[in-house]
C-alpha cells in the first residue's frame, strides 16, 4: 500500500480540498502552533492555506524511510506509535524555537479567545507589533485571528454541550457582540448557521474543538 505524508497549514477563508482514489487509511495529528518551525525550521506563514507533500520539505530518501516504518506497522496502535516516533525524531533535528509563542497561544486558548491584544503583549513583555510579527511568522495566523478561532472553538464546545438557553445568549457568553456576528463566523468557516451546524454534528470538527 502506498503511503503519503502531507502537512496542512492553517486554513484561511478558502477550503483545502484533498482528493483520494481507491481504499485509504489515514492518521491525522493536531499539532502545536509552532510545530512547523519545530519539525522543519519553517515559519508557519509559509504554509498558510496550503497542503504540502512532506517530500517537498525533506530529502526524498529520508521521507521514504519514515513512511516505510509506518507502512510496515501491523495494526493501528503500531502505526500511531511509528508516526509519533517519526515526528519526535524529526523535531529533535532542529533547535527549539517558538516556545514563547506556544505559551502565548496557550494563554489565548485558556482565555477562550476573549483577551485583548494589548493585555497579551503586556503579559508577555512584548510590544504589540513585535508580538503580532513573531506570532504570525511562527504560527501562520495573527494573534488576533488565532483568538477568533479559539473563541469559535469554545462556542462549538458550548453549542455541542447545549450549555445555552438561546443562541443570542450563547453569542454574548462566548464573547461575540451579538448573534449575527457569531452566525457570520459559522457561515465563514463552515458554510452554515450555528443551528444547522448543531444538526450536522460533524464529528471531526467537534473532536478538533474539544466537543463530544
Amino acid at each position: 500500500m502506498a503511503s503519503a505524508f502531507h502537512f496542512c497549514g492553517h486554513v484561511g477563508d478558502d477550503d483545502i480540498e484533498v482528493h483520494y482514489r481507491g481504499e485509504i487509511g489515514h492518521i491525522m495529528a493536531e499539532l502545536k502552533p509552532s510545530a512547523l518551525m519545530r519539525l522543519f525550521g519553517l515559519p508557519g506563514n509559509e504554509l498558510h492555506g496550503l497542503s504540502v507533500d512532506v517530500r517537498d520539505l525533506l530529502p526524498r530518501r529520508a521521507v521514504d524511510r519514515m513512511l516505510d516504518r509506518v507502512g510496515r506497522a501491523r495494526n493501528r496502535d503500531e502505526r500511531i506509535a511509528a508516526f509519533s516516533m517519526m515526528l519526535l525524531e524529526q523535531a529533535s533535528m532542529h533547535p527549539v524555537r517558538g516556545r514563547m509563542i506556544d505559551f502565548v497561544a496557550a494563554e489565548i486558548d485558556r482565555q477562550r479567545g476573549q483577551i485583548r491584544m494589548s493585555d497579551l503583549s503586556e503579559q508577555f513583555d512584548m510590544s504589540r507589533r513585535t508580538l503580532t510579527r513573531r506570532f504570525t511568522e511562527i504560527v501562520g495566523l495573527s494573534p488576533k485571528r488565532f483568538a477568533n478561532v479559539a473563541r469559535l472553538n469554545n462556542t462549538i464546545r458550548q453549542l455541542s454541550a447545549a450549555r445555552f438557553s438561546t443562541l443570542a445568549d450563547l453569542a454574548v457568553e462566548t464573547g461575540y457582540y451579538d448573534e449575527a456576528h457569531m452566525s457570520h463566523d459559522f457561515t465563514r468557516y463552515f458554510g452554515m448557521s450555528p443551528a444547522r451546524f448543531l444538526e450536522a454534528r460533524n464529528a471531526m470538527i467537534l473532536s478538533y474543538a474539544g466537543g463530544k
